[in-house]
């Protein structure tokens, strides 16, 4: 837990606010995503959360560090849901080329057979999907694949 353990825990709001979508902020502190009654800073946010929790110092003002701690704390807990996409994993030259004719840079391996590119099954599957790049699988390591 974040309590007593930062001494400026308002610092690492930003942090947090880059990977939340404003729509699992706005929905889990009760605040419009847009327009009027949103917030437009992290000060603001953080203001909005303390006088909606009723934070507030002597005077009326709200308590940033206790919005802030909350925030972190939510974070923390998983109330605020986040999904942070793994680094692209670095590619050579060679695997950028792909597969030609079922088989990586075009090598047969030798299993030609005077047998068309079309009657060959692949010996190499590579997936891709969004953010994630360079995935392969060797088929023949496959039971079942013959």
């Amino acid at each position: 837990p974040v309590r007593g353990g930062l001494e400026n825990p308002e610092d690492f709001i930003d942090a947090i606010l880059d990977v939340v979508r404003r729509e699992h902020v706005a929905a889990r502190y009760g605040l419009p995503v847009r327009g009027e009654g949103s917030w437009t800073s992290t000060l603001d946010l953080m203001e909005k959360i303390a006088r909606k929790a009723g934070r507030l110092r002597k005077g009326g003002d709200p308590c940033i560090r206790s919005a802030a701690i909350s925030i972190i704390h939510d974070f923390q807990r998983g109330r605020l849901p986040h999904f942070v996409p793994p680094p692209e994993l670095k590619q050579d030259e060679e695997d950028a080329d792909g597969i030609v004719n079922g088989n990586v840079d075009g090598d047969t391996g030798g299993k030609n057979n005077g047998t068309s590119s079309v009657d060959k099954k692949p010996t190499i599957s590579k997936a891709t999907l969004p953010g994630i790049k360079g995935v392969e699988q060797n088929l023949e390591q496959i039971k079942g694949m013959e």
